[in-house]
């Protein structure tokens, strides 16, 4: 059977995006992937979900040029995280904006619920410690001192603590 050029651009987009897909969906997997269910029968098929999976590859190669650079898998990246930052941040203009005015102030900011630092000083020495920085952010498990997520070392307050630092 003979491929034509838009056929196997297809399928060297689905081949090399095979790792970027497979994140992708891990990521997204809930809510978006429901965008995939075309029939709206409230589940997805396997031809539903290759289907929504390809369209996406292909919406994410701009030049069209049937392969995935470095420079589109980071635009889709970074379209996926700009996203999920602004509906992070509506959510919480909606929830601490007391004057309604679609911006936070200071006053508001502050007075947001959030652990204060005695909540945060476990140890009640009246310093926050490393383990105390790791607590805070979820770091009990042998991930190499990763965050919550395993993507970064900072948290709420910067950078990582000196070893030992009070």
């Amino acid at each position: 059977m003979k491929m034509t050029h838009k056929t196997l651009g297809l399928s060297v987009i689905a081949l090399a995006a095979a790792l970027f897909a497979t994140a992708s969906v891990a990521d997204n997997m809930g809510a978006g992937m429901m965008g995939a269910d075309a029939d709206k029968d409230g589940k997805v098929t396997q031809a539903e979900f290759e289907a929504w999976r390809t369209s996406r590859l292909v919406s994410v190669d701009a030049d069209k040029d049937g392969k995935l650079s470095v420079d589109e898998l980071v635009a889709a990246r970074m379209k996926e995280a700009e996203t999920r930052a602004k509906a992070m941040a509506e959510r919480m203009i909606a929830r601490q904006d007391t004057d309604k005015d679609g911006k936070l102030s200071a006053e508001e900011l502050v007075a947001a619920p959030m652990p204060g630092f005695e909540m945060l000083d476990a140890n009640k020495d009246g310093a926050i410690d490393q383990a105390e920085m790791q607590a805070m952010r979820g770091d009990h498990g042998p991930r190499g001192g990763k965050g919550r997520h395993g993507h970064h070392k900072g948290g709420m307050m910067g950078d990582e603590m000196p070893e030992g630092g009070n």
